[in-house]
């Protein structure tokens, strides 16, 4: 998730009653693009975006094509969702912390007796 993508689904959760509101592509799309201080096309994208990570539902017309959004329910709690990839991650990786630390302390006691020699 980038930052462009945090600033957008802040935006869209401040709206009274977030879960039941939906936006227009034309209409709307400036209006996210002026509270998130970028362009109306780099918002496009990144709602394109946030669509293949489930932050969003599409909404067609009778053609198939997509005229307006609502936030999906993991859009709704993204935050939520960012701390179980956070801590999926560390789970992954708990051993390669574990490894830094001891690396980092072997570090300081190796500078440590380089600094500071004992007679």
């Amino acid at each position: 998730m980038d930052k462009m993508m945090k600033r957008v689904l802040k935006y869209l959760n401040r709206q009274k009653n977030p879960s039941s509101h939906t936006y227009n592509l034309d209409s709307d799309l400036e209006k996210i693009a002026s509270a998130v201080k970028s362009d109306k096309e780099a918002v496009r994208h990144c709602i394109r975006c946030m669509e293949k990570y489930e932050y969003i539902n599409w909404i067609s017309n009778q053609h198939g094509t997509h005229v307006r959004f609502s936030l999906d329910h993991k859009g709704l709690l993204w935050k939520e969702y960012r701390w179980k990839e956070i801590g999926r991650y560390l789970a992954d990786k708990w051993i390669d912390c574990l490894a830094l630390l001891v690396a980092l302390i072997s570090l300081g006691f190796s500078l440590w007796s380089a600094f500071w020699k004992l007679p």
